[in-house]
């Protein structure tokens, strides 16, 4: 199983990113791992996140709070 990124998923998570940045140093990277930590966990752990759509499996993860 490999991870596909949407072209505007990927431009979503990268201007999510900046804005957690702007509101505090530390939290645009803290919010990156926590995506890199969820899409491991589905690699690893396929069938622990729902079919979506056809191929496409939903992970919901906390939004960092600093």
């Amino acid at each position: 199983m490999r991870v596909v990124f949407d072209p505007a998923a990927r431009t979503e998570f990268n201007d999510v990113q900046q804005q957690y940045e702007y509101k505090n140093v530390g939290l645009g990277q803290e919010f990156a791992e926590s995506v890199r930590q969820g899409l491991r966990r589905v690699l690893a752990q396929p069938l622990s996140c729902p079919i979506e759509v056809s191929v496409f499996r939903r992970l919901v993860l906390n939004s960092p709070t600093k």
